[in-house]
């Protein structure tokens, strides 16, 4: 369980100092900040909604066990995501 956390975290903050700066490392990257721009909502829950749709279609073929830890990775990296593109903004106002 802890290597899952560690695994956010590195995640989390190497992705959400791209996002801070505007780049995207990889395509789910992209989605996710395209899908904040267009439907007006924080990052961390764009990334959410795409993960989710990766999570829940890869449980045909990968154990529910490990599914359900890519979910804990996954939403704590997106939280982390979201605090650093909320200190892009607040250090631009």
């Amino acid at each position: 369980m802890g290597i899952v956390v560690i695994g956010a975290v590195f995640v989390g903050i190497g992705c959400g100092m791209c996002v801070r700066h505007g780049g995207a490392p990889c395509g789910d990257d992209a989605l996710a900040m395209g899908i904040s721009r267009l439907a007006q909502i924080p990052i961390q829950w764009a990334y959410l909604i795409s993960d989710l749709t990766v999570l829940l279609l890869s449980v045909s073929y990968i154990p529910l066990g490990k599914t359900l830890y890519s979910l804990i990775t996954v939403i704590l990296s997106g939280q982390i995501i979201g605090l650093f593109q909320r200190k892009r903004k607040t250090a631009a106002e």
